[in-house]
């Protein structure tokens, strides 16, 4: 078993969270700025402390989940998953300007087709949030699997195995009937092209929603930025379980 013993270095990552805090409260509390006295913080850009106070998921709790009671629980399904497979406001308004409301109703080669065109104008259809690549496309097997042709853009690709492995193989339903945070992430897992990071994304999103009713507390996947934080600020020794 690994043995983890925090290091010098850990005092300042306390110190980091800590004054983090406090800026998203004076800020809260309605103080004038400056928030803080540490200079670093004060010139330079952070994430926010909640997750769901970013930009992208506040207009996805306010134009996409708060009205989810409209839907049946596969759209809102469908829904989140677009959304936040492109991460941007911008892309959901232009689909909706396509399309109307969105829904599974809508054919994946009609979307396909509105959002190369989109592009070719110029578009920006992914969030630079985090980085959505697709290693998947110099896989032979999967690329003739899922019907993708060589010269498909990225989102064609990640659209064709959505409706074949999620929807058309009933993927989706196994998803819906997860027992537990842990299912939920696995199953979400096992969709070709989502690894642990972007799974972890997307359980936290669709436990905003009534889709689920799990503790967020309960399943914590560390990312690269996470991993490397913990090297940082921990000695660690021994071997893996």
């Amino acid at each position: 078993m690994k043995r983890f013993k925090p290091n010098g270095d850990f005092i300042y990552y306390l110190y980091w969270c800590v004054e983090r805090m406090n800026i998203f409260w004076n800020r809260y509390d309605g103080k004038p700025a400056p928030y803080t006295e540490d200079e670093i913080l004060r010139k330079n850009k952070f994430c926010n402390v909640y997750r769901i106070l970013d930009r992208s998921s506040q207009y996805m709790m306010h134009n996409i989940i708060a009205n989810e009671d409209r839907y049946n629980p596969i759209d809102v399904f469908w829904r989140i998953l677009l959304y936040k497979h492109f991460n941007t406001p911008q892309t959901w308004e232009f689909l909706k300007k396509q399309f109307g409301d969105i829904t599974l109703d809508i054919p994946f080669e009609d979307l396909s087709d509105a959002l190369v065109k989109h592009q070719d104008s110029g578009n920006t259809i992914y969030s630079n949030a985090y980085m959505m690549t697709a290693p998947f496309m110099k896989n032979e097997r999967i690329m003739k699997q899922y019907g993708i042709k060589p010269n498909s853009r990225k989102h064609e690709a990640y659209l064709q195995i959505f409706k074949y492995h999620l929807f058309d193989d009933g993927l989706f339903l196994e998803i819906l009937q997860s027992k537990d945070i842990h299912d939920l992430f696995n199953k979400i897992r096992s969709i070709v092209s989502v690894g642990d990071f972007l799974s972890y994304q997307y359980v936290q999103d669709f436990c905003y929603s009534e889709l689920f009713n799990f503790d967020l507390n309960d399943l914590c996947a560390a990312g690269p930025g996470t991993i490397r934080g913990i090297e940082h600020t921990f000695d660690i020794d021994g071997e893996p379980d």
